[in-house]
């Protein structure tokens, strides 16, 4: 079924060299899915052409930065040049920054925010009117849990992603009626990936956080990258791939408060200890 739905569709895929993108092109490619792979990464992504079992469909790649402003219109000036439309769009590319609020560097703050959310408000805005002309089509953004309930050493991380939350919900219901579905995605903690390594998070903040997760259980990035191909041919809204996220979710609604103590005892080492530094400066 779902080789049929994605063979010859033309597929936009943002932060494709590792991870969750990386699945998601690997198991496209296979599905014989015509991509356009997005990366800052140029060795990267010459090795992902070369190892994507495809011999049938386009394989295209563009080297790009999303950090800066004009790459959003490269990437759709490229792909004008390489496919008559995209069908598909996955917003997947993001970084973390984990930082105390009184802390926060406002540069890091605004290229987290390009990054995660103007980038992907751009890339829509270009896209949407061939979508729209064609009646036909779907934008999928990767959220996070942290876009429904923010986190302690998270708070522009978290607030990125509340805004492309909000961001989205708008975009599904000004597009109600062109038959363009728009899918939100909360991944759970991904086995693979690079998240707690990324160049603005700090080992002394998240190193604890590591090692008391380390009994949730992880799903692999193959497995998020296959549901999330299933809800979009379900013209699925919302993908959560943790029961524990969908539970912090509920409670958050119904007892926030107590969400707010339990993050905070998460953390309550290190929150103790940067406020007492900061009362002893």
């Amino acid at each position: 079924m779902m080789n049929n739905f994605f063979s010859g569709k033309n597929i936009v895929i943002t932060g494709a060299t590792s991870g969750l993108g990386k699945s998601l092109a690997f198991i496209l490619g296979k599905y014989e899915s015509n991509l356009l792979l997005v990366s800052r990464s140029k060795e990267k992504l010459s090795e992902l052409k070369n190892n994507i079992d495809n011999k049938v469909s386009k394989i295209e790649v563009l080297n790009v930065d999303l950090s800066r402003n004009e790459s959003p219109q490269k990437i759709y000036d490229f792909s004008l040049n390489h496919f008559k439309h995209i069908d598909i769009i996955i917003n997947n590319a993001g970084i973390g920054y984990n930082s105390f609020v009184t802390d926060v560097d406002k540069e890091i703050v605004q290229e987290v925010f390009q990054i995660n959310f103007f980038s992907i408000v751009e890339i829509n805005k270009l896209f949407l009117p061939q979508m729209i002309k064609k009646k036909q089509g779907s934008i999928i953004n990767i959220s996070s849990l942290g876009g429904k309930r923010s986190l302690p050493t998270s708070s522009i991380y978290c607030a990125s992603k509340f805004a492309l939350e909000a961001y989205t919900e708008s975009l599904r219901c000004e597009l109600k009626t062109t038959n363009i579905n728009v899918l939100n995605v909360r991944p759970s903690i991904i086995s693979n990936t690079n998240f707690f390594n990324g160049k603005f998070m700090k080992k002394e903040l998240s190193s604890d956080f590591e090692i008391k997760i380390k009994g949730i259980n992880k799903i692999s990035s193959d497995i998020i990258a296959k549901k999330i191909l299933i809800s979009i041919i379900k013209k699925n809204r919302d993908l959560n791939l943790s029961l524990i996220a969908k539970l912090m979710i509920i409670l958050n609604s119904i007892i926030p408060g107590l969400i707010d103590i339990l993050f905070f005892h998460l953390r309550k080492k290190i929150i103790i200890s940067n406020l007492k530094k900061i009362q002893n400066s």
